[in-house]
């Protein structure tokens, strides 16, 4: 009898693991100051209600099987602070070229929102920086006075009106996961997409694709982020006066698809697992024939 073992060569069969290089910005707010400068440029802000939030580092735990938080492990976050006036943001400038196309969006965010039109929002390519206000779309988490509960929300600047999504209301002063796929057609009317996913804590029903993120709790197909020069920057803010909130693990991905979405989320293969990996794709593979 005659023994053939098999070896399949394992470099062969590892499977490339993003290394972040396509992320267009990597904020985790854990500055130590009262500044909000990042190696990303500086965050225009008018007003004293947006600030670092020293000790606030928004966190989820138990964390996602599908997330992971980096070097979020810090100190602050970016907060969102109510008061007087209009509303107050904070705006950050690309400092590459302008985002064409499809690309994916995720961070931290909480709030205290418990009356009507009170939101803390992103918004897209804001054309006219004006005393923190955005005058672009945008979307976040608000009060939806009609399910009496935070829900997330689609900001239209033309009409001034929010769109609320999910299918349950959400809790305030909690942490909760926002991923966002944004399609720029860069065309002058209403014609970009934003799709919508909010993940709890301990959620572990996703990971780094498209599918596995199920339905979206909200999404249009009629927002206005791009310009012909496409998205060139990120405004964050409150809507309101009265709402407090705090945004924290702001990352941007300048590439769509699933590879654009594992980059937001942070996960990449644990050495356990890719020793498992290794040994289980590393066969030995006995054929036994007659003499």
């Amino acid at each position: 009898m005659q023994m053939r073992v098999w070896l399949i060569p394992v470099a062969s069969l590892f499977v490339p693991v993003s290394t972040h290089a396509s992320l267009l910005v990597e904020e985790y707010f854990n500055y130590g100051t009262s500044d909000i400068d990042s190696p990303y440029g500086s965050w225009t802000d008018t007003t004293s209600r947006v600030k670092y939030s020293a000790g606030v580092n928004l966190e989820l735990s138990p964390l996602p099987s599908g997330y992971g938080p980096g070097s979020n492990a810090g100190t602050g976050s970016l907060g969102l602070i109510s008061g007087t006036g209009t509303p107050r943001g904070a705006q950050l400038a690309f400092t590459t070229t302008e985002v064409t196309g499809e690309f994916w969006i995720s961070y931290l965010l909480k709030t205290d929102a418990n009356a009507a039109s009170e939101t803390v929002i992103t918004a897209l390519n804001n054309a006219s920086y004006n005393n923190g206000s955005p005058i672009s779309d945008g979307f976040g988490l608000g009060y939806d006075s009609s399910n009496l509960g935070i829900r997330p929300m689609f900001f239209d600047s033309s009409a001034n009106t929010n769109t609320f999504g999910g299918t349950a209301n959400l809790a305030s002063n909690t942490a909760y996961l926002l991923i966002a796929k944004v399609e720029v057609n860069t065309g002058s009317g209403d014609d970009d997409r934003l799709t919508l996913w909010v993940k709890a804590a301990g959620d572990n029903s996703f990971g780094p694709t498209e599918a596995s993120l199920g339905t979206s709790d909200l999404s249009t197909t009629a927002a206005s982020f791009g310009t012909t020069a496409g998205v060139k920057n990120i405004w964050v803010g409150r809507y309101t006066t009265a709402v407090n909130g705090n945004v924290d693990a702001l990352r941007i991905s300048n590439q769509g698809g699933d590879a654009g979405l594992a980059e937001v989320l942070g996960v990449i293969p644990e050495p356990s697992s890719l020793s498992l990996l290794a040994t289980g794709l590393l066969t030995l593979r006995r054929r036994r024939t007659r003499c």
